[in-house]
């Protein structure tokens, strides 16, 4: 959340540096490029059926 809050995986970009999250949640909401929804449960939003897609290498043949 800090990192979020202060704005460092987008500087680190900027500066061509490419910054993973490590928390599950986080990097949900980071490779989904959408801000977190709750300080504990980031991604308390999504419905895990039909987000699961996001994770599947080629989308158009994942399940569901």
């Amino acid at each position: 959340m800090v990192s979020e809050e202060i704005g460092l995986n987008a500087h680190l970009e900027a500066a061509g540096i490419e910054a993973a999250e490590t928390d599950l949640g986080e990097h949900i909401i980071q490779i989904r490029n959408e801000p977190p929804s709750h300080i504990i449960a980031p991604v308390i939003h999504l419905n895990k059926e039909r987000d699961r897609r996001g994770f599947h290498p080629h989308p158009s043949r994942a399940p569901g």
